[in-house]
Order: C-alpha cells, then sequence, then structure tokens
C-alpha cells in the first residue's frame, strides 16, 4: 500500500513534500504516520480486500 504526504516528512533521512506518494513502508510505519495526521491512504484502506 502506499500512503500521500499531507505535511513535509521526513523518513530514512529523505525529505517528502506535501503531495509526495510513499511506498515501500511497513504497514505499521504507515499507520504511524496516518494516525498522526500527517500522511493519508492511497487506494483500499488497510483492512479492505
Amino acid at each position: 500500500m502506499a500512503i500521500k504526504a499531507i505535511w513535509s516528512i521526513r523518513h530514512d533521512d529523505k525529505e517528502y513534500d506535501p503531495g509526495s506518494i510513499l511506498k515501500g513502508l511497513k504497514k505499521e510505519e504507515e499507520k504511524k504516520l496516518v494516525d498522526a495526521g500527517v500522511a493519508e491512504y492511497v487506494g483500499k484502506e488497510p483492512d479492505e480486500k
């Protein structure tokens, strides 16, 4: 799954501007960023099939 940055995000020494798509993160990392309100899921939600 991928997430889209709503705010600027720094992850693994990389900067992601708002609107950037982050791919390849672990589900736990994605959830942490989404729960913090700095990113949103792109496509299906994690528990949808």
